[in-house]
């Protein structure tokens, strides 16, 4: 058997010769998900092996050790330099990604490792990538909220880790929380040095123009039958600011409140409406609502049941069908298989669910047909290498570059791509409404 040879850059010009995109390395922390940070840096215009410049290898002890190939390469031929110094005025970015089978407290002390070992080389700058921010959703402790209290703020020491290894910005799509990027502004000392995506242009642009509302009717009239459902206070204004970049004038919103568990019933919650709303407000109409993170969805599948059980009660009236959208889909980590089988049963009037690929794994591990075939994913690696590429170092900047692709019909192909499975395809691909072809009494042919 022959052993594969890596492909470096040429070294002539120079250690690291042509190829590399204005003095940016693009690299990733771990060999997991190693095809979502290769389409990374290919979209961002590396276009040769991402492990060219920095290799995630462990030794025989299984320690974590970054390695930057092309320097040993270049010491083997004999070329002369100084170590320290040989990175000097280039700009790194690490692609943090996260998954099921991918321990969370280890992608964090790596990103830390890798980013000093790119500075001990000389480094310019190392910017952080952060597919999905693990601990994100710690981001309380006792000073910030007490009803946490015997829990502790895990994004305080992260960020003070990551700073201490030499990184200087960290860039996620759809944080948790705003406090996140005060808590890293008030570690590092400057504003940017977290900067959140919000991907509300692209997921207006996926839900106006390629996903099963279009052959629903809810976008006709100005959105008669739409409505935009907050179904917590901590998704109100992402929700809101959906329904504005949509545009729909006759959609209605609807929040609510907050959810309260009903004693001796696990499975049920009781819910407060944020105003009062007409009687049968919701009969008939498509439902949409959007939140950061899907895990256990046992929450989610409380919701549903309570407007779908609990007519007498709230009155709201039964939805025509359900489109919900998560950017980060944790599906439980490692119980993903039993996390998809439960929502697609408990919610059958589910008409579609959508995900980005933030956590790569979903890509290719949509294991129960049911949610294959109400399933739709949305590629963000463009995206990435578009913050990259076009260098844009702050929130707002990000989010204009998208207002300008979404207003020209641009976002598709160049942010992000679409993802179905072929059971999506043939449920929904002929622009019926779904679940309209098993509605007919079709005769089968002799």
């Amino acid at each position: 058997m022959v052993k594969k040879q890596r492909v470096f850059p040429a070294f002539s010009g120079g250690l690291m010769g042509e190829g590399y995109i204005d003095d940016v390395i693009i690299a990733p922390v771990s060999k997991t998900h190693l095809p979502f940070c290769q389409k990374v840096a290919k979209e961002a215009g590396q276009d040769f092996d991402i492990q060219s410049f920095m290799i995630p290898d462990t030794f025989s002890g299984m320690e974590y050790m970054p390695t930057i190939p092309f320097l040993r390469e270049a010491q083997k031929a004999g070329k002369t330099f100084d170590p320290t110094r040989v990175l000097e005025g280039k700009k790194v970015f690490l692609i943090k990604t996260s998954g099921p089978y991918q321990d969370p407290e280890k992608m964090v002390a790596r990103v830390g490792f890798t980013a000093s070992a790119f500075k001990q080389y000389g480094a310019e700058r190392v910017t952080v990538i952060a597919t999905d921010l693990d601990n994100g959703r710690a981001e309380r402790g006792p000073a910030e909220d007490r009803k946490v209290s015997g829990y502790m703020n895990k994004v305080m020491p992260m960020a003070q880790m990551w700073k201490s290894c030499g990184v200087d910005k960290v860039i996620s799509l759809h944080p948790h929380s705003p406090e996140i990027e005060k808590i890293f502004e008030k570690v590092f000392g400057c504003p940017n040095a977290f900067v959140g995506i919000n991907p509300v242009y692209m997921y207006a642009d996926y839900l106006a123009k390629h996903s099963g509302l279009r052959s629903s009717g809810a976008l006709e009239n100005g959105g008669e039958n739409l409505i935009f459902l907050s179904f917590d206070r901590g998704i109100r204004t992402f929700m809101d600011n959906l329904a504005d970049v949509m545009d729909m004038p006759n959609a209605r919103r609807v929040r609510f409140n907050k959810a309260r568990g009903v004693p001796n019933r696990p499975d049920m919650v009781e819910i407060d409406l944020c105003e009062d709303y007409p009687e049968g407000v919701l009969e008939g109409k498509c439902v949409v609502s959007w939140d950061d993170i899907l895990d256990t969805g046992s929450g989610l599948g409380k919701i549903y049941r309570w407007i779908e059980e609990n007519y007498s009660g709230h009155k709201l009236g039964k939805p025509a069908g359900y489109y919900f959208g998560f950017t980060h889909p944790v599906l439980s980590g490692q119980a993903f298989p039993q996390v998809q089988m439960r929502i697609c049963n408990e919610m059958p009037k589910m008409r579609e669910i959508i995900f980005t690929n933030s956590r790569p794994y979903i890509d290719d591990h949509l294991d129960f047909y049911g949610l294959k075939a109400v399933a739709t994913i949305l590629r963000v690696a463009k995206l990435f290498a578009h913050v990259i590429k076009a260098e844009l170092g702050t929130a707002s900047e990000i989010e204009e570059a998208h207002r300008i692709l979404f207003e020209n019909n641009m976002l598709q192909g160049n942010v992000y791509d679409v993802k179905r499975s072929s059971s999506y395809a043939s449920k929904v691909g002929s622009g019926l409404p779904p679940g309209f072809v098993e509605s007919l009494k079709l005769k089968e042919n002799n």
